[in-house]
């Protein structure tokens, strides 16, 4: 395994580890970082293409028997790391990845005679509550998540960290036009769609049973979903609440849905 010690920080080949905090996404599409003895480990076990690691020089002895033989390790002191990335860090070791290419609704919905579990998180603004949200379906057996543009990338530092490394476990597909690809899952993948909102029009979640072929869709933080989606929608669901509270952090609410569908058997 190559250890490359004699690397000074204005090096190109650091600048994928660069300034991490301050532009909190990859520097390339194509990139991203993870952080962590727990998230390098489920880097390593996805197979994906591991392009460099960067390592304390206090922590070479304890991660580089791990570690895939032909990478390429980066070893610098704590102080200078913490230069380079923008904040102050611990962990010892940080990752280079490729993402893989983002899968079609077609490759992870179809064929429509199986059953299936899935999730999409439409325009849901903050990282830390799609970490979380990922993370959740991971627990409660999603098969897949469905993510529209304008939430953060899930590669990026703060979702990885939250979803502790759940990122890199469920397929995930990324749509530019979700109304589009939410009318495509109801037509052409044939599956029922349960909008979960705060609507006088919808049914308490415990009412509700569970299709063979079920998409759960949760909205924006402060908006909830845009009545567009809402409308293409095959059913609306709520969480009943105590009397005097409207609403729940978008990531708990999505935590509660998933296991009640989780614990029920899909409807043949």
């Amino acid at each position: 395994m190559p250890l490359i010690t004699d690397i000074t920080l204005d090096d190109p080949r650091l600048d994928s580890y660069r300034d991490l905090k301050r532009i909190n996404s990859p520097h390339s599409a194509h990139e991203f970082i993870v952080e962590g003895e727990k998230l390098v480990e489920r880097l390593i076990e996805t197979g994906w293409p591991l392009l460099s690691v960067l390592l304390a020089e206090t922590h070479v002895k304890r991660y580089t028997r791990r570690l895939p033989p032909d990478v390429r390790v980066f070893v610098l002191p704590p102080h200078e790391i913490e230069k380079l990335i923008g904040f102050n860090f611990h962990r010892g070791i940080l990752a280079c990845g490729r993402r893989p290419l983002n899968p079609t609704p077609a490759e992870l919905f179809l064929p429509a005679d199986r059953p299936l579990f899935v999730l999409a998180a439409i325009d849901v603004l903050d990282p830390e509550n799609l970490g979380t949200i990922i993370r959740t379906a991971a627990s409660f057996g999603v098969d897949a998540v469905l993510i529209s543009q304008r939430c953060p990338s899930p590669f990026s530092r703060r979702v990885l960290r939250t979803s502790m490394g759940s990122v890199l476990k469920v397929p995930l597909c990324i749509v530019d036009d979700p109304l589009a690809t939410l009318g495509w899952m109801r037509q052409s993948a044939e599956m029922s769609l349960a909008a979960c909102v705060l609507d006088s029009r919808a049914v308490s979640l415990e009412k509700t049973a569970r299709p063979s072929r079920l998409g759960v869709v949760v909205g924006n933080e402060g908006d909830g979903l845009p009545a567009e989606c809402i409308e293409v929608c095959t059913d609306l669901v709520t969480i009943p609440m105590a009397e005097g509270i409207d609403s729940l952090n978008v990531a708990v609410a999505t935590g509660i849905i998933l296991h009640y569908y989780s614990r029920l058997a899909p409807k043949k």
